[in-house]
């Protein structure tokens, strides 16, 4: 080996060096960007969850209000039905 090899060596030794903590860097940096990224996703679980909770709360509210309100329009209307048939039945028709 020549003194030109081992400057090379030397210098890729040394640039290998400074790649290899850089990529320690990045790597301690993507897994710091993941950590507070899953906190997030969590967050917004939790969050959706509430969403959704109420969502179907007031989904069974208005349902249950629409039931009673068929319930008594049906009344309603068999008391008018049962009127016109009185009223029907007086005329003798």
């Amino acid at each position: 080996m020549n003194i030109k090899e081992i400057e090379r060596l030397t210098t890729m030794e040394v640039e290998m060096k400074v790649l290899k903590e850089d990529n320690s860097k990045d790597h301690a940096n993507i897994l710091n960007e993941v950590s507070c990224l899953r906190k997030d996703f969590k967050e917004f679980i939790t969050k959706a969850d509430i969403i959704h909770e109420k969502m179907v709360t007031d989904a069974d509210n208005k349902f249950a209000s629409k039931t009673t309100e068929k319930i008594v329009y049906s009344m309603i209307g068999a008391v008018c039905l049962a009127i016109l048939y009185a009223i029907l039945k007086d005329l003798g028709i």
